[in-house]
């Protein structure tokens, strides 16, 4: 039975990491290792964690809590969980979410039946208008690092199981000068580099209405961390030699930087921040008319936003 590292970074969530870490310890899979990697937080959230690890004697040799320094951003705490993990697979969990009790199970099934590096999960939208189940693109891996690469479909670290050395052996890890849009740094790297599966079981109770989360707090600092992300991911592909065969999908996902610093009202007198960073220049003519109607001080944003809209849908469903 292979272990599975639970990698699950703690800062502010008092209100509902209890849940958090109850869902965690109920798993009817039970070769596991905790990491929970306290980001100097500000709140009861490490005081309730350890309430909730006195109620499960059974699980307590199973934890481990690395206490930061000083608060260093979702990046760094993601990966120091992963350089503290000794599982053959690792999973994260956000501490303001929750899973099912067969989730790892399930996971784990799914890796063994084929090999498998990368398992992707269906997860739940809960706490918001219209409670759903989201399923994993069932796409070919191309197609999903294709659509991954230009910013559609799940995009996020969490409902999926890894193969840690698929990190550790490809020298795949996160920044600390990226602390938004952090999944997006390694996610399209390690689907290029692994073997993917997916499961429609739901392994994942994604909370939606927790407005302090890092997701909910977007300015100018998240957007300029989006545009390093995906300059990180620029510069792996180049590294491997394989950009040529992604150039568009990576194109786009610049683009779409500019596009979400228009709907969140990022000035446009700061998108030469925007501009040092992601460098971007691509030779493709209508690459070229969405980077200017971006920066146009004069057009409409409505009208680039659904027409980017339509032609990103056009490149991903005109290609495999």
């Amino acid at each position: 039975m292979m272990k599975v590292s639970v990698l699950v970074p703690v800062y502010g969530v008092e209100k509902y990491i209890e849940q958090c870490v109850e869902s965690l310890f109920v798993q009817t899979y039970n070769n596991l290792e905790y990491i929970f990697v306290d980001d100097c937080s500000p709140d009861r959230s490490i005081d309730i964690l350890k309430t909730c690890i006195e109620r499960h004697p059974n699980r307590q040799a199973q934890v481990r809590i690395i206490h930061n320094e000083y608060n260093c951003g979702i990046g760094i705490v993601r990966q120091k969980g992963i350089d503290a993990a000794t599982g053959e697979y690792i999973t994260f969990v956000d501490s303001d979410d929750f899973i099912p009790p067969t989730a790892i199970q399930s996971l784990v099934a799914k890796a063994e039946s084929g090999n498998f590096d990368i398992i992707e999960g269906a997860y739940r939208k809960i706490g918001c208008k219209h409670e759903k189940n989201v399923l994993p693109q069932h796409v070919s891996s191309k197609k999903r690092l294709r659509m991954l690469l230009c910013h559609k479909g799940n995009g996020f670290i969490w409902a999926k199981l890894f193969r840690r050395s698929l990190f550790t052996d490809n020298s795949i890890g996160f920044s600390d000068q990226i602390s938004f849009s952090e999944d997006y740094s390694v996610l399209p790297c390690l689907l290029f580099k692994g073997r993917r599966t997916w499961t429609d079981d739901v392994v994942y109770n994604y909370r939606c209405n927790n407005f302090e989360s890092y997701t909910h707090r977007i300015n100018l600092k998240s957007i300029l961390s989006g545009a390093r992300a995906n300059v990180v991911v620029n510069r792996y592909f180049i590294k491997h030699d394989k950009r040529r065969y992604y150039r568009n999908a990576i194109n786009l996902g610049m683009l779409t930087v500019y596009r979400d610093a228009h709907r969140h009202r990022i000035p446009l007198s700061l998108f030469s921040e925007i501009d040092k960073i992601l460098n971007y220049h691509s030779k493709n003519p209508i690459d070229k008319l969405f980077f200017r109607m971006f920066h146009s001080p004069t057009l409409s944003f409505s009208i680039p936003d659904k027409l980017f809209s339509l032609y990103r849908k056009f490149y991903i469903y005109s290609r495999f």
